[in-house]
């Protein structure tokens, strides 16, 4: 087992902590092509801030166009309805065009941690800025 950074968006990483999300799509990425099952990843954001730890619980390389067929038996959540939608959603991150005939590594986790979860470098978490944006939206007295 060993340690892993998996780079989350910020949408993604708010629909982790609600327990809406708990598969990742990659597609010529390196920032997980080391995680194992049980590896323990930290979910990070593009800031760095790590927000969550992750342990993972299967992975799979497979053409896109199986890939929310996976992730629908092993009964995990993706944002996707379709193989077109997850080309639309993946595409958004990649500047490489992605094909449904294109190898992606499918990587099921489930959420370790969240509170407590200290990022090393000392970037704020999501947790961080959600309480920020709290703060903003709330009413002055």
């Amino acid at each position: 087992m060993q340690s892993s950074r998996i780079l989350f968006h910020n949408d993604t990483a708010e629909r982790i902590l609600d327990g809406n999300h708990t598969a990742t799509i990659r597609y010529k990425t390196y920032d997980a092509d080391e995680v194992e099952v049980g590896d323990i990843a930290s979910a990070i954001l593009p800031n760095g801030g790590v927000f969550a730890a992750l342990r993972i619980t299967r992975t799979a390389v497979l053409p896109a166009v199986e890939a929310l067929d996976l992730i629908a038996a092993f009964g995990e959540q993706y944002p996707s309805e379709s193989a077109e939608q997850l080309l639309e959603r993946v595409n958004r991150y990649y500047e490489a065009e992605m094909t449904t005939d294109s190898l992606v590594r499918v990587i099921t986790f489930e959420k370790v941690a969240s509170e407590g979860v200290d990022p090393s470098d000392g970037k704020p978490t999501l947790e961080d800025y959600k309480k920020r944006l709290r703060y903003r939206l709330t009413p002055s007295s």
